[in-house]
């Protein structure tokens, strides 16, 4: 319904200028929507990355179609990617400093902007020549531009086929600004542990770690679990155990039971805790024997890395290593295509931060362990 609803207005446009204005006016129009489309295509991404440094954040991604503008560590790179929407956007907030509900919400919302006042400007140019030149077809083409910006204002829910609108959003932010800034840090910390060259979990500033949990001292929603999942990486970067136990506990209070995915990575997490940093390999062992159904294939690499730290708790030294081996071997995941992209074009090499370095270390530490325990025997 919500998709019907969003492409009434240029249908019906559409329609109504096939059927009641004369053949030779049609044509126009077309090329005249083609023109104002390539031009807003051309003008989105120098306004969007222009915007993105304003606001104090750093730009990754800016895509339009299957053409996107990746951001490297030698510049910006140009490449060809599936093309899924209209237009699309990454960036890093600058997770390593403080952060607030309404310093959040100013700055997203000024990028929430982009899209439409770029349309309402091209909009008024349009306009502005329909008057001068008196053409009924550039007044057609500035009535469908304003179409446009309706229609990236009205808040629409998320669709078949398309994402919550820039007035979703923005409506979110003033009537749900506690919950959305957790959604936004949520999604920005995932994106940290993500990118291989992105920030480590314990460079985090403690501010985002809290707003990404919530204020609730348990889980009340997915937003909740996901981000004491985020917390516990931090907390376990830092070296507080106690901490971190006491977030994936937490994350595990809200999803266990489920057999999802996200209830199969706490799971894990908190048997890896149990027998590496707490003494508790019989938790452990249970933790993982009373998980229900087949792993996620995604998290292989993290049940093999939980099974290193309970072989090398339980002096099974040989076994530990073959754990190791396999945590330590890339595992294919499913994640938007965008940030695919973004790992697959950011920097060269060994991994210098983010999810993957943070395991990586947590892997060698038991490995040289187990090493240095074969060699003494």
């Amino acid at each position: 319904m919500v998709t019907f609803l969003r492409w009434l207005p240029p249908i019906g446009l559409g329609l109504a200028i096939g059927w009641f204005s004369p053949t030779e006016v049609l044509a126009p129009f077309v090329l005249g929507v083609f023109v104002l489309v390539a031009g807003w295509m051309l003008l989105y991404p120098i306004t969007r990355v222009a915007c993105v440094r304003l606001v104090g954040f750093r730009p990754l991604l800016v895509r339009v179609g299957p053409l996107a503008a990746v951001a490297t560590t030698a510049g910006w790179r140009l490449a060809l990617t599936t093309p899924r929407s209209v237009a699309g956007s990454q960036h890093d907030a600058g997770t390593s400093g403080p952060v607030s509900v309404g310093w959040l919400r100013s700055r997203c919302a000024v990028l929430l902007l982009v899209q439409p006042a770029t349309l309402a400007g091209l909009t008024v140019l349009v306009l502005a020549a329909a008057v001068l030149s008196g053409s009924h077809v550039l007044w057609l083409v500035a009535l469908f531009a304003a179409l446009l910006v309706l229609d990236n204002l009205v808040p629409w829910p998320r669709g078949a086929g398309f994402g919550p609108s820039a007035g979703w959003w923005l409506w979110s932010w003033l009537v749900r600004p506690d919950g959305t800034a957790q959604r936004t840090a949520v999604y920005m910390l995932w994106l940290q542990l993500v990118l291989h060259y992105g920030q480590r979990p314990g460079l985090v500033h403690e501010s985002w770690v809290g707003l990404a949990a919530g204020p609730a001292a348990e889980a009340t929603s997915s937003e909740d679990a996901d981000g004491s999942r985020l917390a516990y990486f931090w907390a376990l970067d830092r070296g507080d155990v106690v901490m971190a136990d006491a977030c994936i506990r937490r994350a595990i209070g809200w999803t266990y039971g489920t057999g999802t995915p996200q209830e199969q990575a706490a799971v894990i997490e908190a048997a890896f805790l149990a027998a590496r940093y707490q003494d508790d390999v019989e938790r452990a062992e249970r933790l993982l024997a009373g998980m229900t159904g087949s792993v996620d294939a995604a998290l292989a690499d993290d049940l093999a890395r939980a099974q290193a730290a309970i072989h090398l708790a339980r002096r099974q030294f040989e076994e530990a290593l073959a754990c190791c081996e396999v945590a330590l071997e890339p595992v294919p995941t499913r994640m938007p295509l965008d940030i695919v992209l973004l790992r697959r074009t950011q920097g060269t090499g060994e991994p210098t931060g983010g999810h993957a370095v943070f395991h990586r270390d947590q892997l060698r530490r038991i490995r040289d362990a187990a090493h240095a325990a074969l060699h003494l025997t």
